[in-house]
């Protein structure tokens, strides 16, 4: 992982890396929802929350930086889209969190 800057640009390269490479709880190798012949999730709206924020760190403080994605797009403050909905899920992960 590598800090999140305001120069960090990261946009999905569709690559399908994260769902292979986030194992969930029970699976032996890769996500059981992935589809490699269309290369994307196939519960995309249902996805566990480590899948969906995935390469950002769950305080948005990080990226992984063997994500493709990271080096692309528009830098990640400028995306208002994607800011958006990283706020939203860092909200979620920050409720999770006080019920433990």
């Amino acid at each position: 992982m590598i800090p999140l800057t305001k120069d960090t640009r990261w946009e999905c390269q569709r690559c399908g890396r994260c769902c292979i490479e986030l194992t969930p709880p029970g699976s032996k190798l890769g996500c059981p929802d992935y589809d490699s012949v269309m290369n994307r999730c196939q519960i995309h709206d249902k996805k566990p929350f480590s899948c969906r924020i995935y390469p950002f760190s769950p305080y948005l403080k990080e990226i992984d930086e063997e994500c493709p994605g990271v080096g692309h797009g528009l830098l990640i403050e400028e995306n208002k889209l994607l800011n958006k909905e990283l706020r939203k899920l860092a909200a979620v992960f920050r409720r999770k969190t006080r019920r433990l």
